[in-house]
């Protein structure tokens, strides 16, 4: 019934599809009032839900690449390079056929929603006050103070973003948008036509807490949007979630969402939780006008909402203080892991080894994976890199914490997930208040690795859609616990492409034994061309599986481990790459990573390397 629709037209699809969905959507509420009432919104509302996936858009892969790109910035320069009637429709194919082929399935774009023109007054004030000369034409409100989950005029309204999507979608990339659930902005219409769908206070709650809580007229003490470990957020106001019609909107919003774009990032998602709500809100949540209070879990019922309008929505979802499981069970496809990034920051290995074995049962692969967001600092700054290790007297050529947690992060399962700027080396951190880019001097360091994680690393078969498992590490023959700060894994997948994962994350020199997993999937290859390390015959694919997991006794056949990340290579033999003489000996220096392509070589090698790349690997 949606046969000749598209995004791009100006107009809805056929009532005829809501009309099944509704009949589809009943069958699998049984009962739930919520779910049913929003779903009759939909039917009942304005003809302007988006479509379902446009034709030719190939499956996500298991562990995506996804960029975020800063929408006010993005339309800043449109405006700049091509004057005041710029809009999305300006953002040139090329650039986006460019992102597809660096290797991203997703474009995550921050910022599109209209906004309150209170909150920007309000960040007008916050910014001239740090800096009487800031540009006042480059203020934004925050993107997170929502009025009103259209696109903005500015840019071209919703159907120049339904275009976007379509040419999108033309160059294979999907189209993330912003869902921030828990507050509304601080001027949104419900605090005078809808005062019951937000929190309320009294005077006490205002005068013990001015910073947390506002007055709109004579009559509503409105609370402002926070977490329980935080004072709030000025330039919002706080949903009530244990009012029903509160729930019903939101589901409505999410499905609005859903038909305009493929998948959304949701802002804070941990806090709807039940318990959540609870130890934040208590007796706040009893809705005011006397409607029943509403308990229990959110999500599940808006997501189905959300899927009946686009089967394949994907929801991405920022969370904090562990609560991952909750969101994955709750209908989370993937949650960002801040407990990895914390990991990655101390610089630990021996933590990193260990929250990695603690993910192992669950599905890794929902896991996001990141060193920068718009909320957190520049990667350069917080991660030291080679110009900050030359200025400490190392050496040039010297390993960079940078280097080894990106090979960590964009190599172990989950979506690889990239900021915008990060690829670029920025080191100064965006305000959320400003469409206009600080600056500053890059770091082509980090240009470098960028480039050439993206081109040899992160969109190989095997790390975006293989399987995965940690190595065995043990110490040297001396028993030096150093080995615990090495991580190390494989990813392959069953065409025999594997690439085996060395990392020494630490600040001091490290030794380890490494074995890899069983049931690695290596191909076999002959006649190397030792000039360029290219093969001029396809892969044979065998497997590495030790026999109950004793080592192999055996020698068998010799393997090519070919750095991707510097000019390195060597050739060992499988029976210690599955653990005959502990396995494969490593000496790393501080921060040192290694990417291997595995290869089994069935006829004569290349000569060895030079003495001094043969010595960190034995």
């Amino acid at each position: 019934c949606v046969q000749g629709w598209s995004p791009s037209s100006q107009r809805g699809p056929p009532r005829a599809c809501c009309c099944h969905v509704i009949v589809f959507m009943t069958r699998m509420a049984l009962g739930s009032r919520i779910l049913l009432v929003a779903l009759l919104n939909i039917l009942c509302g304005p003809a302007r839900i988006g479509g379902i996936s446009l034709p030719g858009l190939p499956p996500i892969s298991k562990n995506p690449p996804i960029l975020e790109l800063n929408g006010r910035v993005v339309m800043r320069e449109l405006l700049c390079g091509m004057g005041p009637k710029a809009n999305l429709d300006d953002l040139p194919d090329a650039e986006l056929h460019d992102l597809r082929e660096a290797g991203f399935e997703g474009i995550y774009i921050m910022g599109l929603f209209k906004t309150g023109a209170l909150a920007k007054a309000m960040a007008i004030e916050r910014l001239v006050k740090e800096d009487p000369t800031v540009d006042e034409t480059a203020v934004c409100a925050s993107p997170y103070a929502i009025s009103d989950y259209s696109v903005d005029e500015h840019y071209g309204g919703d159907q120049a973003l339904a275009r976007l999507r379509s040419r999108m979608h033309a160059q294979g990339l999907r189209l993330f948008l912003d869902f921030v659930p828990n507050h509304m902005a601080v001027d949104h219409p419900w605090t005078g036509k809808r005062p019951e769908l937000l929190i309320q206070g009294t005077e006490a709650d205002l005068e013990n807490a001015p910073q947390n809580w506002f007055r709109v007229g004579d009559k509503h003490i409105f609370a402002h949007g926070r977490d329980p470990y935080f004072d709030a957020w000025e330039e919002t106001v706080q949903l009530n979630y244990g009012h029903p019609e509160l729930r019903t909107e939101m589901c409505s919003v999410l499905a609005k969402i859903a038909g305009m774009c493929d998948g959304v990032r949701c802002d804070m998602g941990n806090l709807l939780l039940p318990e959540v709500l609870e130890k934040t809100w208590g007796a706040n949540l009893t809705p005011t006008d006397g409607a029943k209070k509403v308990t229990g879990a959110f999500f599940p019922d808006a997501i189905k909402v959300a899927r009946a309008v686009n089967p394949d929505f994907l929801v991405m979802g920022e969370v904090f203080w562990g609560h991952d499981p909750e969101l994955q069970e709750q209908g989370f496809d993937l949650t960002f892991d801040k407990a990895f990034y914390d990991t990655l920051v101390a610089g630990k290995g021996a933590h990193v080894v260990d929250h990695l074995k603690l993910r192992t049962g669950a599905d890794p692969s929902m896991a996001v994976r990141y060193l920068e967001t718009h909320d957190e600092e520049r990667a350069t700054e917080v991660f030291a890199s080679k110009a900050d290790l030359e200025e400490e007297g190392c050496t040039d050529s010297a390993p960079s914490q940078h280097q080894a947690a990106a090979v960590l992060a964009y190599t172990c399962p989950g979506a690889k997930f990239l900021h915008d700027g990060q690829m670029q080396g920025r080191r100064k951190k965006m305000s959320l208040y400003s469409n206009q880019l600080p600056k500053e001097r890059r770091d082509p360091e980090a240009s470098m690795l960028y480039a050439n994680l993206l081109e040899r690393v992160m969109t190989r078969p095997e790390v975006i859609d293989g399987e995965w498992a940690m190595c065995q590490t043990a110490p040297s023959m001396d028993n030096n616990p150093s080995y615990l700060n090495v991580v190390s894994y494989c990813c392959w997948d069953e065409d025999g492409n594997a690439i085996f994962v060395v990392v020494n994350y630490s600040d001091q020199h490290s030794t380890a034994h490494v074995v890899l997993p069983d049931g690695v999937r290596v191909g076999s290859r002959t006649r190397p061309v030792p000039s360029s390390m290219r093969f001029s015959e396809d892969l044979r694919v065998s497997s590495f599986t030790s026999a109950h997991g004793k080592a192999v006794t055996q020698e068998g056949p010799s393997v090519l481990m070919r750095d991707l990340i510097t000019p390195a290579w060597f050739e060992r033999k499988r029976s210690v790459l599955m653990g005959q003489h502990n396995g494969v000996w490593f000496s790393l220096a501080p921060w040192q990573a290694h990417v291997f392509d595995l290869s089994m070589l069935g006829g004569s090698v290349a000569p060895p390397p030079p003495a001094e790349e043969a010595a960190t690997a034995v």
